[in-house]
């Protein structure tokens, strides 16, 4: 090298050195790039002709991923202000705008000839040409050129055009024009809408959102419909702005409507928008008024979008179950009759519109019903919602309908049918068995991995689902509902149906009942499959009523120390009160009356104390049951049968005491005492008659 002292040995050896470095600093930055080994056998050689492949796959979705996201940060700083529609819909050249963003990027990425230079001019052009597409802009050409234009409008324009933009002129001009302007006037203001870019903000803003005042206040959208329809997407993009600009700082969409609903009136109808502001409950019955907002403009379809989706989305759920229902119900069903549903269901959904059949494919929460109880499930779309329905449906029927021999056409799985038994009968059309080959097979197969003692204990059925529901699955997609319907039940399905039939058991003062008949219902559900399939806790459940229930029926005093927390329990003890009962014999003027719960503790106190008071015996049953139910009486009322408890007791072991132990209960002790003395005259006689009978037979 000219002017370099080095020797030329030296100068070589350096540079080496510096070639060595940049080419480690290169390999670094890559961080997946690894030395290449040298292949020993075959094996190798085609395990390193893989990793060759994936590394060059992995090298070209990088590049798409850093294109995808220049593109998505050109979106957001240069196109903003533009609808979905321009900038994803619309084609010019047969490209759309992400298209042509996209294919510029990726060419100067590429190095090609003729690449675009990125800048503001380039996205003024494409701006200039996608929204231009979307409006017919020829409709703001003046009809009269000898039409007079006001000088005052002219130069409030020119000053808003001109370099820096001072819109002030026109902003006055616009809010004290007395008269409405003409047809040429109309085009020139409309024309230079145009070039305003609502997603700048400020002035741009503060034009466009007079303009909305100026074609209220002068009435032109009756006057020029032509001219205005032009304009009516650049108002309709500025007003959407200030909507989500105001959302984004927290406003209510009421705070927004409140203040810009004069301007707004301009591009959607002020009385649905009102309406559906004042919605409460859900969407439901609102799906007319929704679509016509929507549509009408960006501003409603950023408004109640939301709405539409929810309305598309929960519709199409009834629309399924109405098509089921329509074509399968009462009808012989056949392979091809299931075969055209599916066909008259896919043509349906295939002739919604793009924004729902977008939703329509986004994951969704479908609920079916099996066995009366609402199953929630997530699916891949709408397809999938009908197909599982359509197999819900079909298991419906077969588990509800008799074959000729008698048994349903869908076999129990497990002890569903003793958990939550469903009617079966004959249906008055025929069924293809091969419907429910698919299912009875899923059914089959579980069944046989579980033997019949362990198919009624939850822990086991349980287990067995997290293990083989993927298998059962891949025979039957539709299993899963089953799955979860077992799963159900073991938490709180079968607490539920046991709570109710206890309750149902407990009197009440329109049903009273008798505390032992209720202990021996109890344990007779403790018996079932129910309970055994039911949680640890939904049987301590019932175990506790079943003690509290013993408890009062033997005269003892249930312990109600494990209500705290416990709804269902709470309830049950305040149920448990209508146990105590007092029957008030009846007179020729008053008919007979029976006491329960608090009354009855009070009567039977009154009586003990007119006892006392009398110096009369006191019946022991009378003060048992006052014990039992401790918890009815007042703390004074404690006091005293505490206090009578402790006489009674001292007066047993005098001669002479005024105490008698009576096997009478609360209702009277006469009353009992009569009944069982008749009881034993009636075994003795009936048990002669035996004797009597036999000796005359022989």
């Amino acid at each position: 090298r000219l002017g370099d002292p080095r020797p030329a040995v030296t100068r070589a050896t350096t540079m080496v050195a510096q070639k060595a470095t940049a080419a480690a600093k290169k390999a670094s930055k890559r961080s997946h790039w690894k030395p290449p080994v040298k292949a020993d056998t075959l094996v190798d050689a085609e395990h390193q002709a893989q990793l060759a492949k994936k590394g060059t796959r992995r090298k070209k979705e990088s590049d798409e991923q850093k294109i995808a996201a220049q593109v998505a940060k050109a979106l957001r700083d240069n196109f903003a202000g533009m609808s979905e529609d321009e900038q994803r819909v619309i084609r010019v050249d047969g490209r759309t705008l992400v298209e042509k963003l996209a294919e510029d990027r990726r060419s100067v990425f590429n190095k090609e000839l003729g690449a675009p230079t990125f800048g503001k001019h380039h996205y003024a052009d494409l701006r200039r040409k996608y929204t231009a597409s979307a409006s017919d802009l020829s409709a703001l050409e003046p009809l009269d050129d000898g039409c007079p234009i006001d000088e005052k409008l002219v130069a409030a324009v020119h000053s808003s055009r001109s370099h820096g933009g001072n819109r002030q002129p026109l902003l006055e001009y616009m809010q004290l024009c007395a008269t409405a302007p003409n047809q040429s006037e109309i085009c020139g203001v409309f024309a230079h809408a145009w070039e305003l870019k609502p997603h700048l903000g400020g002035s741009h803003f503060a034009v466009l959102l007079g303009m909305c005042t100026f074609v209220r206040k002068h009435e032109l959208e009756t006057k020029f419909p032509r001219e205005v329809a032009v304009v009516l997407p650049c108002l309709d993009k500025a007003l959407t702005a200030v909507y989500c600009t105001m959302k984004g700082k927290g406003y209510a969409p009421k705070s927004f409507w409140g203040a810009y609903s004069e301007k707004a009136q301009v591009v959607v109808a002020k009385e649905p928008v009102e309406r559906l502001l004042a919605a409460d409950g859900n969407w439901a019955g609102h799906e007319a008024v929704i679509s016509a907002v929507v549509a009408s403009s960006a501003l409603g379809a950023k408004m109640f979008g939301f709405a539409e989706e929810w309305v598309t989305i929960h519709g199409v759920g009834h629309a399924i179950n109405a098509k089921l229902k329509e074509v399968l119900d009462g009808q012989n069903l056949t392979t091809e009759l299931i075969e055209r549903c599916r066909t008259m269901m896919k043509q349906e959904l295939d002739s919604k519109g793009p924004s729902a059949k977008a939703a329509y494919n986004k994951p969704r929460t479908a609920e079916v019903t099996y066995r009366d109880r609402a199953i929630k499930l997530e699916v891949q779309g709408v397809w999938a919602e009908f197909a599982l329905k359509l197999d819900m449906h079909l298991k419906h029927i077969g588990m509800t309908t008799k074959m000729p021999d008698g048994k349903p056409y869908l076999e129990s799985l497990f002890c569903e049918d003793e958990l939550q038994p469903v009617g079966v009968e004959t249906k008055g059309f025929t069924i293809e068995e091969s419907l429910f080959k698919e299912y009875n097979s899923c059914r089959a197969s579980a069944n046989s991995q579980l033997s019949k003692s362990r198919q009624g204990v939850s822990e086991r059925v349980l287990a067995f689902l997290d293990d083989n529901e993927e298998i059962s699955c891949m025979v039957g997609p539709s299993f899963r509902v089953e799955a979860e319907w077992l799963r159900a039940m073991a938490d709180c399905g079968c607490q539920s149906v046991l709570e109710e039939k206890i309750m149902k058991e407990l009197p009440t003062p329109d049903a009273l009942g008798d505390p032992r008949c209720v202990a021996t219902v109890i344990e007779r559900l403790k018996n079932g499959t129910i309970f055994m399939f039911a949680s640890r806790d939904s049987q301590s459940t019932c175990n506790v009523v079943a003690e509290w229930a013993k408890a009062i029926s033997s005269n003892r005093k249930p312990s109600f120390l494990c209500t705290k927390d416990r709804p269902f329990l709470q309830k049950v003890q305040g149920q448990m009160k209508y146990m105590l009962q007092f029957r008030l014999e009846g007179s020729e003027t008053q008919a007979p009356k029976v006491l329960l719960a608090k009354a009855a503790a009070e009567r039977i106190i009154a009586r003990i104390q007119e006892q006392v008071d009398k110096q009369e015996p006191v019946s022991m049953s009378d003060l048992q049951v006052l014990d039992t139910f401790s918890w009815l009486p007042t703390k004074e009322q404690l006091t005293k049968h505490a206090t009578w408890v402790k006489e009674c007791f001292s007066a047993a072991a005098k001669p002479n005491a005024s105490i008698r132990a009576s096997s009478s209960s609360a209702s009277g002790s006469a009353t009992q005492s009569g009944k069982k003395k008749k009881a034993a005259e009636d075994l003795a006689t009936t048990t002669m008659a035996l004797f009597k009978k036999r000796r005359g037979a022989s």
